[in-house]
């Protein structure tokens, strides 16, 4: 990636951050269950891998991938456990009416 974006090749830099968010999924995935639930784990993990590529395209990926990459994953956390706590919970009307 950084051989890429020195060479001035946008599209072998965006290639090549593609496979390094796409190769390390695992990873993510890994990183993600440690602190988000498993019905929205997928949606979490997605918005870094997009997160990861915005910053491809704006030339905002700075440093050790490996380093930006653990800032984006707890970033996008942070984000989801943010939003989750603006959100009151949800109760069933259901419950107690048919007893």
């Amino acid at each position: 990636v950084a051989a890429a974006h020195e060479a001035g090749e946008g599209e072998a830099e965006r290639e090549a951050l593609a496979v390094l968010a796409f190769g390390w999924e695992g990873v993510i995935r890994a990183r993600v269950a440690l602190k988000v639930p498993p019905e929205d784990r997928d949606d979490v993990v997605v918005e870094i891998q997009e997160s990861l590529m915005y910053a491809s395209f704006e030339g905002k990926m700075i440093g050790q991938f490996g380093a930006f990459l653990r800032t984006i994953t707890q970033r996008r956390i942070a984000d989801y456990h943010r939003t989750r706590s603006r959100q009151p919970g949800v109760e069933s009307l259901d419950e107690g009416w048919n007893d």
